[in-house]
This record gives structure tokens, C-alpha cells and sequence, in this order.
């Protein structure tokens, strides 16, 4: 594939999204997420080891709950995932790529779906077209992320977050 060759760069409230729960901030600006701990004392924590994690992980969620959003420019934030992460982590990301090709609802038969999720080469075209649409996922992904934690306001705010989030997205579920 074609895809994932520039680094990727995130603007306005999606960038202050990474920034906020990323410990690799990936950008000029310094958002912190701060939460009581178990002494009462603030602190900056952070979810996301960095920006890779956390655009790998809304890219899915974005695609499992079917939710797109549109690059927002409303901040100069920006945040920056470079190139020599990208080809590091190319596998996870053609991953979720055809995840996403896979599970969108398409007019396209399963036929054809498989075999453009599996196509090996690209024009540089067709594959920019598709990494916007899988960005378009992760920013709506990003956005769930901060729904799940931007109420957060101590240690134990985060675990349950985390509980939910994990409980939400589990691979089975043992009371089938």
C-alpha cells in the first residue's frame, strides 16, 4: 500500500485532544490533564504513551462506532505524528486501514471489500483520498476518547473511565 508515507498532522480541538491525554505532546503548545490524586493533590497524568497510541486506538473506536468528524482549525494547536513513527507502526496502521475498509457500510459486495482492503498497490490518488477517510475516523474516535475522560477529576474518575472504556470495546463477552 501507498498509504502512510507523510507525517500526519492534527489541528485545532483534535490536536488539543492528543496533547491533553498524549505524554509525547507532539506539539508547541503544552495541554495538561490534571486530576486529583489519592491525597488530594493535583496532578498531570496522561492515558496515551504518545500520539501513535492514541491515534491508533480513536482510529478504532472511531470505525467501530461508525463516527466520522471533520478536520477542525478553531485552535493553532496542532500536534504531529512524524514519519519515523509512522514507518515503525505501518503494520498497525494498514491494519486498522483494513478494518476500516472491512467494516464500513458500503455499497461495494464483501467481495470487492476484501479485495481493496488487501489491494497492495495504490495510486498516490486513491491512496490520499483513503487515509483522510481514516483520519475523518479517528478524529471522530478522538472525540469519543475525550467524551469517556474530560469529566475526570481524580485517580478514581480515570480507573472507572478506563473500566468503561475497556468493558465497551472487549473482544466477547462471557455472558453470551
Amino acid at each position: 500500500m501507498a498509504m502512510f508515507k507523510k507525517q500526519i498532522r492534527f489541528t485545532g480541538k483534535h490536536a488539543e485532544i492528543m496533547q491533553k491525554y498524549c505524554k509525547d505532546k507532539g506539539g508547541d503548545q503544552e495541554i495538561k490533564f490534571t486530576v486529583s490524586n489519592n491525597s488530594g493533590l493535583n496532578k498531570d497524568i496522561y492515558i496515551f504513551e504518545n500520539r501513535i497510541d492514541i491515534y491508533l486506538i480513536g482510529g478504532m473506536i472511531g470505525v467501530l462506532e461508525k463516527r466520522k468528524a471533520e478536520i477542525d482549525r478553531s485552535t493553532s494547536t496542532y500536534a504531529t505524528i512524524m514519519v519515523e513513527i509512522i514507518d515503525k507502526y505501518r503494520n498497525h496502521l494498514n491494519r486498522l486501514y483494513q478494518h476500516m475498509i472491512l467494516a464500513e457500510d458500503s455499497e461495494l459486495d464483501p467481495d470487492t471489500r476484501i479485495k481493496k482492503a488487501f489491494k497492495v498497490q495504490m495510486s498516490d490518488e486513491e491512496s490520499e483520498i483513503e487515509q483522510k477517510n481514516l483520519e475523518d475516523y479517528v478524529r471522530g474516535g478522538l472525540e469519543i476518547i475525550d467524551e469517556i475522560f474530560c469529566e475526570c477529576k481524580t485517580y478514581e474518575d480515570i480507573c472507572n473511565c478506563m473500566f468503561e472504556l475497556t468493558e465497551r470495546y472487549q473482544l466477547s463477552n462471557n455472558d453470551d
